[in-house]
Formats: C-alpha cells, structure tokens, sequence
C-alpha cells in the first residue's frame, strides 16, 4: 500500500468528527477545498493536528541527534500513522520502533523496511514472519530478548523456517520494572545460548527507563543514571557475542531522554563501532502536560511543542460555573491528566480546569470571568499524545490559521 492512496479513501458515516457535508469525498478532495476547521466540514468532538508544531518538532529531534552522534528510532506505535512516520524518516530517523508484529506489519505494508520491535516476541507465527521477512536484504526487523524460554522460542521459530533470521537486542531490566534481564550473570548465560541457535544474530543490548520516570527530580535522574550503566555494563558483556562490526545500544523514552544520552555517550568499545539509539516516541506531538513538565529544557534540549488539540461543543451550563462540553473518556486520553482548556474557536482564551470526564462529557470548571456559549467550540490541550492518538482514525491537520490543509490518518 502507498501513503498517497490514503489521500483516496472517501469519508463515510463511521468517520468520527466528520459533518454530513464531508460524506463522500475524499481526503484530497477536502484538502482541494482549504476551509476552515470551523466552515462545515466538522463536528464536535474532533481531535486535530497543528503542522507548525509538528515541523517544528521533527526538526528539533533531528538536530539533537544529529548534535550528538546518535541515530533515532522513533517509537511509531505513538501515532500509528504511515505519513508520520514517512516524515520521520525524511528528517532522519534511521528505524521506526513498534511494540508488536502487527504494528511492524502495518509500516511493512506501507513500504517501511527498518524496524525495531522494542518488546519481547512470543508468538511461534510472529517471529517466523519475522525470520521471513529478514531473509530480504532489503529489510531488517529487530526484536528483544531477556529469557531462556524466549530463546527457545527462537530456535523452534527458525528451526522451522530454512535461510530465515532474527535479529535481536537483549533486553536489560531492573527490579520490580518491565521486560528485561536482571542480572547480568544471567545475561551470559542467555548469550551464550543464543549464539548457538543456527539464525539468530545478537545486535547488541536495549532497556526502557520511561517506567522509571515520573517528575524530573536529582533523585529520580540519579536512579535512571544507574539503570543506564547497568545497560551499558551489560553491552559490555554482550559485545564478545556480536559478530558484527557495530554494537547497538538503544533505549530513550520521551522524558529523560537526556540523561540515557549522558550516560550513553561515556561508552565506548575496543572491538566494536558503537551505534547509539534513541527511541523516543512522543516528542513528535509532545503535550501540554506530563511531557511538557518532565522533558529537558536546558542546553541543547530540543524545544517541542504541543501540536494535538481536541475540541469539544459547550452542550450546557444549567451551573453556574460549571460548562460541559461534548468530549470524554472515549475521545482523549486521561491516563495521567485531564485535558487542559487552552482557547476558543472565538478567537478569545479560555482558562479554567476540567475536573473529570464521563464517556462523553467534560467537566469544566471555568476561571473568573471566564465566558463561553452554548454551542462554542472549546479546544483543549492534552496529556501523554498515545492514549489520544489511538482515538481517532482522522486528524485534520491545521495551520495557525486554523485552516485544514492535510489529514492524517492512523491505523490502530
């Protein structure tokens, strides 16, 4: 499939936040026409997409990679989104991240052919395929590793499929954390195994220190500091089983990417080139919330900027300083905050906090002289962009004028 056959799909009834009057035309039928979000096209509640920020943000991550000798691995599953992802490589990444098959075979389908499955593969069908699709020098799927029962799952997979192989990075994890080895005697003794089993090729080592994150303290950085070098000891110990001249060393979620840099760049190997690789996903919409707090803002940091906004209708005010809007749970994600009121289709500011959602409805509770109508468009600024983006098939992408000139589709 092509990313501009995209642009051929025609709107239909199950198109959420699409008006009656955009049935039947297709995307690039709708971006020939250039209305506004606001003409007739849309209803509430629709989710968009700001494309300066968005350019701004894919420039940013480029640089800072670029600044600092690593390669960039964006963690797709995101925005699920083959247009975004295509951008990404423009600006460039050099792989898309997925955390399962089925989210690698959609970029697969899309003519993607560098990806890192950052999760460990279990299912016998998944990782044939993924032995299948390796056999084409033209492409390379990478997946994790962190046990003997996943090693033996490898070798029943590739004793089943002749000429095929898996590419791997052992995954190095921590007490009471996600996947991942956590001691690095067993890390020999896995290695060890795994080099043994005719198709696998051991790339090096990984880790994920998102699940350590939360608000950006010195004692919380001092903790991700530690796991780093425990993944860098660990690619030490790995390096005698890469049998290739690069060794890869990968990790880097959205918030403290920074401080895996830090880290990183202080290792080095005597018998192999060291591929640094970042993974961070979330940069490329950031937020206005928990990213937005936690992500680095000194030196060289990359500046982002929240580009999703979803919008709701005020449906009722029968309160006083109580407004509803027509959002909720079934629109955006509230994960780790409620959304936050930003301004109006009425060209004004809207201040004020939304206190909780139902399925679909949102409580605002507006500031102080605060106005807003029955009817008023009230666009909301969000939390953590992935639990959002897989609510939605369409985003209208818009300029600062608030003009639809592209449309973004997802595929979860």
């Amino acid at each position: 499939m092509k990313i501009s056959d995209i642009y051929q799909e025609q709107v239909d009834f199950t198109y959420k936040g699409f008006s009656r009057k955009s049935i039947g035309k297709t995307f690039s039928e709708l971006i020939t026409e250039g209305t506004s979000l606001f003409d007739g096209n849309f209803t509430t509640p629709i989710a968009t997409l700001r494309q300066s920020a968005l350019t701004n943000n894919l420039s940013a991550m480029s640089k800072y990679c670029e600044e600092i000798g690593f390669d960039l691995a964006p963690h797709v599953k995101t925005h699920m989104s083959p247009q975004i992802a295509a951008e990404q490589m423009k600006f460039g990444a050099k792989y898309l991240t997925v955390a399962t098959m089925w989210q690698a075979r959609v970029f697969l389908e899309f003519g993607f052919k560098s990806i890192i499955i950052a999760n460990e593969v279990s299912e016998i069908a998944d990782l044939r395929e993924i032995a299948e699709t390796n056999k084409d020098p033209l492409f390379e799927v990478i997946c994790y590793v962190d046990s003997m029962e996943g090693a033996k799952l490898l070798a029943n997979a590739l004793e089943n499929t002749p000429s095929g192989s898996i590419h791997l990075l052992v995954e190095i994890g921590y007490k009471n954390g996600r996947g991942g080895v956590r001691d690095l005697n067993d890390l020999k003794t896995l290695c060890e195994t795994l080099v043994e089993i005719p198709g696998v090729i051991i790339r090096g080592v990984t880790g994920f220190e998102g699940n350590i994150s939360g608000e950006r303290t010195p004692e919380k950085i001092s903790v991700i500091e530690n796991f780093c070098n425990l993944i860098t000891d660990a690619a030490s110990m790995v390096s005698e089983y890469v049998h290739r001249p690069e060794l890869i060393v990968s990790a880097g979620g959205s918030g403290f990417f920074d401080v895996v840099v830090k880290v990183f760049n202080k290792f080095s190997s005597t018998t192999h080139r060291v591929r640094r690789i970042l993974r961070s996903g979330g940069y490329i919409s950031f937020d206005d919330g928990f990213y937005g707090r936690i992500s680095p803002s000194e030196g060289n940091a990359p500046k982002f900027e929240a580009a999703i906004e979803v919008w709701g209708s005020v449906v009722s005010q029968v309160e006083s300083g109580l407004t509803l809007l027509n959002f909720g749970k079934r629109d955006v994600g509230i994960d780790l905050d409620n959304p936050i009121p930003s301004r109006s289709a009425l060209k004004r500011n809207v201040s004020g906090s939304i206190t909780k959602l139902n399925d679909q409805h949102a409580f605002l509770i507006g500031a102080p002289g605060t106005e807003m109508k029955v009817g008023e468009w009230i666009a909301c600024g969000i939390s953590h962009p992935c639990t959002t983006f897989d609510k939605w098939r369409i985003f209208p992408v818009l300029d600062d004028q608030d003009r639809v000139i592209d449309y973004i589709r997802t595929y979860f």
